[in-house]
């Protein structure tokens, strides 16, 4: 009876919510996440620019709608993206809106997917991308995305570099050192940005998650 309950409800999904630019509008998704129940719950989101935001919770039948506010009681939906199955941890990165059309990206996010110690390559550009990181090579073909994981002890030296070939010309997009932390697990995403010549160009963003400490047991007090 009750999974029976559960399945009218919609599957269980957390999800986290980053945005490519800043966003200065208030955003509500629907908590229930059922188009059958009677009185639909709100929940406001928050959202910096690629920065993760707190976790939150919704059932959803498929998709999961995102909301503004119209009044007291009264919201109007802006955005329905379509959470895929397999997986029930998300982040939706809000991208800048097309003819007032919210574009979201959903990326499963669970630890099979996003690993700590580990490093994830989203290529949002039409052109591969080669890259280089610690001793390990790895491509990204264009719309795709790529995990690069890492058995190395906790501050060792990482040489990172990408570059994509524009006009049959190497282009670096990245390159730096940074220093292992198997505590933390970084998405990379390549994306076009203008060029004042007109050419091709492509630069790099990143969001990072940092693995949480688990807390210390209290010592147990003996009462005599």
């Amino acid at each position: 009876m009750l999974e029976a309950q559960q399945n009218k409800q919609g599957r269980k999904i957390s999800f986290v919510c980053a945005s490519w630019i800043p966003m200065d509008d208030e955003l509500y998704y629907q908590k229930t996440g059922s188009s059958r129940s009677k009185k639909p719950t709100y929940e406001e989101v928050s959202m910096s620019e690629m920065v993760r935001s707190l976790p939150y919770e919704a059932r959803v039948e498929g998709s999961l709608g995102f909301y503004k506010r119209v009044g007291d009681e009264e919201y109007r939906k802006v955005a329905q993206v379509r959470i895929p199955t397999g997986c029930n941890r998300f982040l939706l990165l809000f991208m800048p809106k097309k003819e007032n059309n919210y574009q979201i990206k959903v990326i499963p996010d669970d630890r099979k997917r996003s690993p700590f110690g580990a490093y994830s390559f989203y290529n949002f550009s039409r052109l591969p991308v080669k890259g280089l990181l610690g001793n390990k090579r790895f491509d990204v073909d264009a719309g795709k995305h790529k995990l690069v994981q890492l058995q190395l002890k906790a501050g060792t030296p990482l040489p990172y570099a990408t570059q994509a070939e524009v006009d049959g010309k190497r282009q670096w997009l990245q390159r730096n050192t940074f220093h292992y932390n198997p505590k933390k697990h970084s998405k990379f995403f390549i994306y076009q940005v203008p060029s004042a010549n007109n050419r091709y160009k492509v630069k790099c963003k990143a969001i990072v998650e940092f693995q949480q400490d688990k807390p210390k047991a209290k010592p147990e007090v003996s009462t005599p």
